[in-house]
């Protein structure tokens, strides 16, 4: 309750509002504790003239994971959509939505629950930058207040309060490097660095950061000086972001820096060995939030736009397009993978070579942290959850993406029909049928004959469209799907496959009428030599009337 009254002065753009909840406190108090947090957090968007449908939340329901979706520019109401793993992938045409997916979520990352976003494109995205610019204030004013001196013992407050939503861009990618080499050596960033290394030594990586302190600034501290010389408490010379930045310019400049002149546009060199001395903390977000402050405003201290990341003799620059992205993926993960992560990638892998994409997708699926991003590539579609793929139309999610239109989406794109092989190879459970809506029908027949609800057992099979192609009575019944598990076998070879099953339902339309006996008994020839087929492929068979 406490935490929940907490976050509507977040919401309140840090101004601290206070509302009274008693009204509704009484007819709350019989409800379980889920439940509670559900009702109350609901009137606290009603108080705030909020939707509570409007914001972005994963919820269990029963056995499945939901994630409601925020309104966006192109479809203007909220989706809820489910989901089997810790990412979810938005595929679609240019301008479909996918970004304004990306977008609307990173928009209410303020009002979600217990969540932190952080957002990151390898280039520019002036949207991103403009909805960044709007939570800026929110964010300023919340951590600022955190970090004021505690009157008691300023000493025990810290500068290491997580920020609510975090924009990255290209502009953050060499700080984001340098600290994840720095506190976290077994990290994933240091393991690619020490890969393109001759001997991995840390004291070679070096980060050359520009930066000034302006005479405002040091007329500043001044005054400030001043007036504890007149027995006047100074919080601002008290504050972890001052006295963060006092050691670290004097461990640049390996003396005591008294801000007695200010420091013309200079660069400096910043070692791993200098950087902990400063933030012998190792904490992710106190690094990033003193560095937002710092680079931040009319005259900031830092420019990070023009830093350099050296290790040895290569700057980050000399790095591929693919590795230079795939080594700021690696630092964000460092940085920020745990359950209250939610990672918002637009366009993860756009210039990642194949064998990187399928290092890279490897690694988000063993996150902690939730990832939503999107993708046109098809090697990256291939290395997802099939059930997690969602294809984006005019800003909405379809809700149940078939098989035969995420093949059709690969075999477009590469002009190569055996992407339906691989794509097949993906799934466990896998049901061939004459057309997609014989599936609908099937587990309807089902349920009636059974009188039992046999959804949960059917979500696990993927339906694929493919003809029985049966044509008269001389050919085997089925022909055409028990071919397509043959052409599935040859064109994998060594390839791993998860599939266990293949279930065929095959359709009766094309059968002869001497097929058929006048009490609709069905006669199929070559039933024998389909059941020996059969049991050789671990092949399931259903015939439909």
């Amino acid at each position: 309750m406490v935490k929940l009254i907490c976050r509507t002065k977040l919401i309140a753009n840090g101004i601290g509002v206070s509302y009274s909840f008693r009204h509704f406190i009484h007819s709350i108090g019989m409800l379980d504790s889920s439940r509670k947090k559900e009702v109350i957090q609901k009137e606290i968007y009603k108080l705030f003239n909020l939707d509570y449908c409007s914001t972005f939340r994963i919820s269990a329901k029963q056995n499945n994971t939901l994630v409601n979706l925020p309104p966006n520019k192109i479809f203007n109401q909220s989706q809820r959509i489910s989901k089997q793993s810790n990412v979810i992938t938005l595929i679609g045409e240019n301008g479909s939505g996918k970004s304004a997916i990306l977008e609307s979520i990173f928009n209410s990352s303020l009002y979600a629950e217990e969540k932190r976003f952080i957002c990151f494109s390898s280039g520019q995205n002036e949207i991103y930058s403009k909805i960044y610019n709007k939570i800026l204030l929110i964010n300023k004013v919340s951590l600022l207040s955190k970090n004021r001196v505690n009157s008691i013992n300023f000493e025990d407050e810290k500068f290491d309060v997580p920020v609510k939503a975090f924009y990255f861009d290209k502009s953050w990618i060499r700080l984001l490097i340098f600290f994840a080499k720095t506190f976290y050596p077994k990290g994933k960033v240091s393991k690619f660095i020490d890969s393109k290394t001759s001997n991995g030594n840390d004291n070679k990586i070096i980060l050359e950061l520009p930066f000034r302190i302006d005479w405002n600034f040091v007329t500043k501290v001044r005054l400030e000086r001043e007036r504890e010389e007149h027995g006047q408490f100074s919080e601002f010379l008290q504050t972890k972001f001052f006295k963060k930045l006092t050691w670290l310019l004097e461990n640049i400049f390996d003396n005591e820096y008294d801000y007695q002149a200010p420091i013309r546009k200079t660069t400096s060199s910043l070692s791993i060995e200098k950087a902990l001395k400063v933030f012998q903390e190792k904490s992710s977000d106190l690094v990033f939030n003193f560095f937002w402050l710092a680079s931040s405003g009319a005259k900031p201290y830092f420019d990070l736009s023009n830093t350099q990341l050296k290790f040895n003799d290569i700057e980050l620059d000399d790095l591929s397009d693919g590795e230079f992205q795939l080594l700021a993926i690696y630092a964000l993960i460092d940085h920020f993978d745990n359950a209250n992560t939610v990672f918002l990638f637009d366009e993860i892998d756009s210039h990642l070579y194949f064998q990187n994409i399928e290092r890279l997708w490897h690694s988000l699926s063993s996150l902690k942290a939730n990832v939503i991003t999107t993708t046109h590539i098809s090697d990256s579609i291939l290395h997802n959850n099939f059930c997690d793929i969602k294809l984006v139309k005019e800003g909405k999610v379809e809700q149940e993406l078939t098989l035969r239109e995420l093949a059709k989406r690969l075999s477009s794109v590469v002009g190569n029909n055996k992407f339906e092989y691989q794509l097949v190879r993906r799934i466990k459970n896998i049901v061939l049928l004459d057309h997609e809506d014989d599936w609908v029908i099937f587990k309807k027949l089902v349920q009636k004959k059974t009188e039992e609800d046999v959804e949960k057992i059917f979500s696990q099979i993927v339906p694929f469209q493919r003809s029985s192609s049966y044509n008269n009575d001389s050919e085997i019944f089925g022909k055409g799907k028990l071919m397509f598990v043959e052409d599935f076998k040859e064109h994998l070879n060594e390839t791993e496959v998860e599939t266990q099953n293949f279930f065929l339902i095959c359709d009766r339309d094309k059968l002869s009428k001497g097929s058929i006996s006048k009490d609709l008994q069905v006669k199929i020839n070559n039933l024998k030599r389909l059941k020996t087929l059969m049991v050789s492929k671990h092949i399931y068979f259903a015939g439909k009337d």
